[in-house]
């Protein structure tokens, strides 16, 4: 006797993922004190970038973020205390007027945070900040993430992060500091182009740091798939068939 078993109704859910890189090449900062988005050469720093949604070219889900370094030395003094946010902006510059008000940084208040108080991953070359919250990114706006680097040591000035060639405009900021007292609040920056010393001003960039965007989850596609389905013999001895009109596995 064959017996053939009910209609089944199977789904398949196709998930489509992307990395997107941002900038190339080995360009690095003559300044290793200002080497975005950490200064490993000083103990603190607050540093903002915008990359543009033309750069990205698609919306999606952003579950971390990759840096490029110089070379492999171990960052263990730089690594710890780091806070990362991450939002939108129609904002593709910052204003390049030195003065009271020229460090026009973006507000965070916003924003989401993908890191609290975290670290990095180093392999080999890469720096990765895995988000412990993904970020939905809605492909239209620019894209801002800020980075606040908070453990007292650093890892003296030969790593250098790589760097996006320098464009017309102002399109990241960076301060540093050995001084506890000067180290910037990422919800209350400093504005000032021009500081007690050089290294607690605000640093305009025309250069940003090559990037990474991990994740990307652009959609899910599903298939609805029938089939029918006969076992056969039943009762069974030593074997038993399976047959359909499509694929089993």
């Amino acid at each position: 006797m064959r017996k053939t078993l009910p209609f089944l109704a199977l789904l398949a859910s196709t998930f489509s993922f992307a990395q997107v890189t941002i900038g190339s090449g080995t360009l690095t900062d003559s300044n290793a004190g200002l080497s975005t988005p950490i200064s490993i050469y000083y103990s603190t720093s607050l540093a903002q970038m915008i990359y543009m949604a033309s750069e990205i070219g698609t919306a999606g889900t952003i579950t971390s973020i990759d840096f490029k370094v110089n070379n492999t030395n171990s960052l263990v003094n730089t690594n710890g205390m780091i806070d990362v946010w991450i939002g939108h902006t129609t904002r593709s510059s910052y204003n390049p007027v030195v003065g009271t008000s020229g460090a026009d940084w973006i507000s965070i208040a916003g924003h989401s945070q993908v890191v609290a108080n975290g670290t990095f991953t180093q392999t080999g070359t890469t720096i990765t900040f895995t988000f412990s919250t993904p970020f939905a990114y809605n492909g239209t706006d620019n894209l801002v993430i800020t980075v606040d680097a908070n453990k007292p040591g650093d890892d003296g000035n030969t790593t250098l992060f790589y760097q996006i060639p320098a464009t017309t405009n102002i399109t990241s900021l960076m301060i540093r500091t050995d001084t506890a007292a000067d180290n910037a609040d990422p919800f209350n920056p400093p504005l000032s182009y021009t500081g007690g010393t050089i290294a607690t001003s605000v640093q305009a960039k025309r250069t940003r740091p090559i990037i990474v965007l991990n994740g990307l989850v652009l959609g899910v596609e599903e298939h609805g798939l029938e089939s029918a389905i006969s076992l056969y013999p039943n009762p069974a001895t030593n074997g038993l068939f399976v047959a359909s009109q499509n694929k089993v596995t």
